[in-house]
C-alpha cells in the first residue's frame, strides 16, 4: 500500500497507479467532480426525462455541491467523455454535453437500466 501524498506526487507525475475502489462516497475525490448548478440542471428537459425513467420525482432526491443524491445512486459529473455506473456511483459528462452527443445519451440510458 502507499501513501496519499505518495500516490499524489506519483499522479501528478503522470505514473498510472492501480488502486482498489471504495464504496464510500466519503473517500472519493470530490476534486475529480464538477459542481452543480441546480437551476441549469433542473431546467433541462433531458434531466426531468431521467427522472420520468427511474420513476422519481424532484422530492425522491436531494443535491449536493458535487451530487444529486438518488435513492439507489450518487451521480456526479465530470470533465471526461465517460459515463460510469459503479456499487451505486453514477459519473456522467455534465447534462449539456449528453443531450448533444448521441452515444453518450445511449451509453447513459444502458446504464440507468442496471439501475
Amino acid at each position: 500500500m502507499i501513501s496519499k501524498p505518495a500516490f499524489d506526487r506519483l499522479d501528478a507525475m503522470g505514473i498510472d497507479l492501480y488502486s482498489l475502489r471504495n464504496d464510500s462516497m466519503e473517500n472519493q475525490s470530490p476534486q475529480s467532480f464538477l459542481p452543480i448548478d441546480k437551476t441549469s440542471v433542473t431546467n433541462a428537459a433531458f434531466y426531468r426525462d431521467v427522472l420520468h425513467a427511474l420513476n422519481l420525482t424532484s422530492a425522491d432526491l436531494s443535491f449536493k455541491e458535487h451530487a444529486i443524491e438518488l435513492p439507489t445512486v450518487t451521480w456526479h459529473f465530470h470533465a471526461e467523455e465517460t459515463i460510469i455506473l459503479d456499487k451505486g456511483l453514477l459519473v456522467t459528462p455534465e447534462i449539456s454535453s449528453i443531450i448533444d452527443n448521441t452515444v453518450l445519451k445511449s451509453q447513459l440510458w444502458q446504464s440507468l437500466q442496471k439501475i
